[in-house]
């Protein structure tokens, strides 16, 4: 699939200056890179499911310290357990969720003080079960399903509309690699608390994989 990108360099040497600089060329370019990256993103999701996962011990505490200080100089206040477990999963993996989870809580949030919670939930036998927390503009009970599906997205404001609606769903696809899932509680103008869940026996090979929604 990545051999069908969308070239305009053909067409624009046949075109004349005054085309080449209209606003429907300026248009066109726009919506033939936003069709690239949905290939993109297509390619890379379908990918997911072909390596095997590198499971190994880690330290959760410490992986959300080194995301943490990442942010330091970020707009949201990032706050987040000490008590976290040592757990058995694909590093690649886990660091990707957490920092997608802590990207898209600050990103739909109109907040003056942003306020993002990480923790961890001691509540089961069989799953580890964290969370990330936000004080945003939540999200009503019938959108639930939809933000964890391919490029959708709820906020399509000049504000929110520069990302592809897959940050949630490569999310989802990682944690079902592991046998895991996710979930979210929200309130409108509350804000939203995402959980997910990853077997306490970690597998180092993928879980069989839903098709793509």
């Amino acid at each position: 699939m990545r051999g069908h990108k969308l070239h305009l360099d053909d067409l624009a040497c046949k075109l004349s200056d005054e085309l080449r600089q209209s606003n429907e060329f300026g248009t066109l370019e726009a919506d033939v890179g936003t069709l690239n990256r949905i290939i993109d993103s297509l390619v890379s999701f379908s990918e997911l499911g072909k390596k095997d996962l590198q499971v190994e011990p880690i330290d959760v505490h410490r992986m959300i310290q080194t995301i943490a200080h990442k942010h330091t100089q970020s707009s949201f206040q990032l706050i987040f357990d000490e008590q976290f477990p040592v757990i058995e999963a694909d590093n690649e993996s886990l660091i990707y969720i957490f920092t997608e989870l802590i990207h898209n809580a600050s990103r739909f949030n109109h907040s003056s003080k942003k306020r993002i919670e990480v923790g961890y939930l001691d509540s089961s036998e069989k799953e580890h079960v964290f969370y990330v927390r936000d004080n945003g503009m939540g999200i009503e009970q019938k959108h639930h399903e939809m933000v964890f599906k391919m490029f959708k997205q709820l906020q399509r404001t000049d504000e929110f509309a520069r990302g592809q609606g897959t940050g949630l769903s490569f999310c989802k696809r990682h944690i079902e690699r592991h046998g895991g899932r996710i979930w979210l509680e929200s309130q409108p103008k509350i804000g939203t608390c995402i959980f997910f869940a990853l077997p306490k026996i970690a597998k180092s090979k993928n879980k069989n994989l839903p098709p793509i929604q």
